[in-house]
């Protein structure tokens, strides 16, 4: 039996929409300075109640840029994660504008998400340069409080 305090969340659809990289120049690969790897992040939520899902939309690209090499783009991922939470509209507050999930909801949103797109990535780019610069660990404490900034 569900106590009222447990919520049941599920993974429901993974959708890439893009996953590019290119093989930079032998001279790049040779002068290769980590410090000069620079990621890009984008992050999205929507939601459709009726449905009880909540989505998440990432896309995460990372661009080389020094004096020899400025702005080369070695990747760009975009894709979303669709997350159905049953009785989504109990754990919700909706306003004439928007709806409020909890905190806690969205940072278990956000960990899977972005954990699953550093596996995809991971999966995409086996075998090329790229491959060997994780998708770095990143916080979803910060990434909420950057979201809710922007709003």
């Amino acid at each position: 039996m569900k106590k009222k305090s447990e919520v049941y969340i599920k993974l429901s659809n993974v959708k890439i929409e893009e996953v590019t990289f290119k093989e930079p120049k032998q001279e790049l690969i040779s002068s290769f300075d980590e410090t000069c790897l620079d990621l890009g992040i984008g992050v999205q939520l929507s939601n459709n109640v009726e449905q009880e899902l909540i989505t998440i939309s990432l896309h995460f690209f990372y661009e080389y840029n020094n004096e020899i090499f400025p702005e080369t783009q070695l990747l760009n991922y975009k894709g979303s994660f669709d997350f159905k939470i049953d009785n989504l509209e109990d754990i919700i507050k909706v306003t004439k504008d928007n709806i409020q999930v909890p905190d806690n909801i969205l940072i278990t949103l956000l960990t899977i998400a972005i954990s699953s797109a550093r596996g995809i990535i991971i999966a995409k780019t086996a075998g090329a340069f790229i491959n060997k610069y994780y998708l770095p660990i990143l916080d979803p404490n910060e990434i909420l409080e950057n979201i809710k900034a922007q709003s």
